[in-house]
């Protein structure tokens, strides 16, 4: 299953675009609705998702912002504009940052079934699947190394306290 964050700062249109997605293509699931950009990261601290469709203009944190700091930390997600803004400069600025693809509200259904189909696709590929793999065993290294960490202070500091008098008050 492929899971989806969506960013939308409009409640109906978030709605119509989470129920959309499995419909038309059943491979989809909606993982996470969110209203902002400040939700989405905190969701990523939780599950980190194949994709990411997001608006541009969002509250606290926006979807250009968003991104980058998905980015910035080499976070293996498939990341989607969903937007009304027809400028340039936004869809200059996307593709500096690697965005999958752009796509203009309000949303046609068979534009984003092709686009669900390619990313499909796309998560299918032996690159998709190596960079995730390797995102979450350094992912896994960094906890083991924190918590050997951990581990050693723990140890230290008994040992050099072991010899004090131990007792309750």
């Amino acid at each position: 299953m492929i899971r989806v964050f969506v960013a939308e700062d409009e409640p109906l249109i978030l709605r119509d675009i989470s129920d959309l997605i499995p419909k038309l293509n059943k491979n989809f699931s909606v993982a996470k609705s969110c209203t902002n950009g400040k939700q989405v990261l905190q969701a990523l601290n939780e599950e980190i998702p194949d994709v990411l469709i997001t608006d541009i203009q969002m509250p606290l944190v926006t979807g250009l912002e968003l991104i980058e700091r998905i980015v910035g930390e080499k976070l293996p997600i498939i990341c989607v504009i969903l937007t009304s803004y027809k400028e340039f400069d936004y869809a200059q600025k996307a593709v500096g940052l690697s965005v999958y693809r752009y796509l203009l509200k309000p949303v046609d259904e068979g534009e984003l079934s092709a686009v669900l189909h390619e990313i499909e696709k796309e998560t299918a590929s032996i690159e998709y699947k190596n960079r995730r793999r390797e995102y979450f065993s350094l992912q896994k290294g960094k906890g083991e190394y924190a918590n050997k960490k951990l581990i050693y202070a723990i140890e230290k500091y008994i040992l050099e306290h072991l010899h004090e008098n131990i007792n309750q008050q």
